[in-house]
C-alpha cells in the first residue's frame, strides 16, 4: 500500500516564522520560497540572517537589502539562529562557488538532524519569472513536501504546476491515484506509464518548464547533495530546482 501525503486536518499555526539565508540565490526568489514554505491562512514572520554581520534581522526589507552576496552563513550561526528565531522553516540557496558547497550541505544536514522544521533549497539556474512548474511525484513523505510547496505556489496565480506521476507498467494504482487527484490542489496532474521514473521525469522536463521542485533526500550524504534524480534533471534542463526537506509543517 502506499503510503500518500494530502493536505493536514489540522488548523495552519497562526504565525509561521521563516528564517532565510543571503546568498546563494536573489533575494526575490528566497522570498518567494518563504512565502510558499507557510502553510495557508497563517501569517508570516521572516527573518534574515546576513552572511557578512552574522546579525538576524526581521522583515522582507532586510532580506531584499542584502542582494545576493557570494558568502554564507556557517553551521553555528544557522543553528543559532534558528533557536533565536523558534523558526518553523529555513529557506537558503545553493551556492554559486565550490568553495561554499561543504558548509551548504552541512548546514541541510545539521538543521534536518537537530530541528523539526522545513528545508526549502534554491538552486537558481535562469532569470526567467516561474510561470511553468513540474513536480514529479512518487508516492512517500520526500515528495510530500514538494507537493506542499507546489500547491502554495499554484495559489498564487502566477504559476503553472504541474505534478507528473509515473505508474509503472501492468499495475494497477487506481486508489493511490485517486487520493492524489484529491490531494493536487489546484495544479494538473499527469500520469504517464514507465518502468523508469527517473527518464520519465527527464523528458517532461524538457518541455520547457521554469522550475522544477522535488523532495530531498531523507539523510544528506556530506560529499554528496543531489540524488540521482536531481543530478539528471540538472544535466538534462537550465529550469531551476527547488528541493523541500519536509518538517513537521501542515500543506
Amino acid at each position: 500500500m502506499h503510503e500518500m501525503i494530502t493536505q493536514s486536518s489540522q488548523a495552519p499555526p497562526a504565525t509561521h516564522r521563516v528564517l532565510a539565508l543571503s546568498g546563494g540565490a536573489p533575494p526575490e526568489r528566497l522570498l518567494a520560497l518563504a512565502h510558499c514554505s507557510t502553510p495557508k491562512g497563517a501569517r508570516m514572520d521572516l527573518f534574515a540572517l546576513h552572511a557578512e554581520s552574522s546579525s538576524v534581522v526581521e522583515g522582507a526589507g532586510a532580506l531584499l537589502s542584502g542582494g545576493a552576496a557570494d558568502e554564507q552563513a556557517g553551521v553555528s550561526d544557522v543553528l543559532r539562529a534558528l533557536h533565536e528565531t523558534g523558526a518553523d522553516a529555513l529557506v537558503l540557496g545553493y551556492p554559486d562557488h565550490a568553495r561554499g558547497r561543504s558548509e551548504f550541505t552541512d548546514i541541510v544536514e545539521r538543521t534536518t538532524a537537530a530541528a523539526s522544521v522545513d528545508v526549502v533549497v534554491c538552486v537558481n539556474r535562469h532569470e526567467r519569472p516561474w510561470r511553468r512548474v513540474l513536480v514529479p511525484y512518487l508516492y512517500g513523505p520526500l515528495d510530500g513536501g514538494a507537493l506542499a510547496v507546489a500547491r502554495r505556489l499554484a495559489r498564487t496565480g502566477a504559476a503553472a504546476v504541474t505534478v507528473l506521476h509515473v505508474s509503472e507498467p501492468c499495475v494497477d494504482d487506481d486508489d493511490g491515484l485517486q487520493a492524489l487527484s484529491a490531494s493536487v490542489d489546484g495544479c494538473t496532474l499527469k500520469v504517464v506509464t514507465s518502468s523508469d521514473p527517473v527518464v520519465a521525469a527527464s523528458v517532461e522536463a524538457r518541455l520547457g518548464y521554469d522550475l522544477i521542485v522535488l523532495g530531498g533526500r531523507a539523510r544528506i550524504a556530506h560529499d554528496r547533495y543531489f540524488t540521482m534524480r536531481q543530478q539528471r534533471l540538472l544535466l538534462t534542463t537550465d529550469a531551476t530546482l527547488v528541493i523541500a526537506h519536509s518538517g513537521r509543517q501542515a500543506a
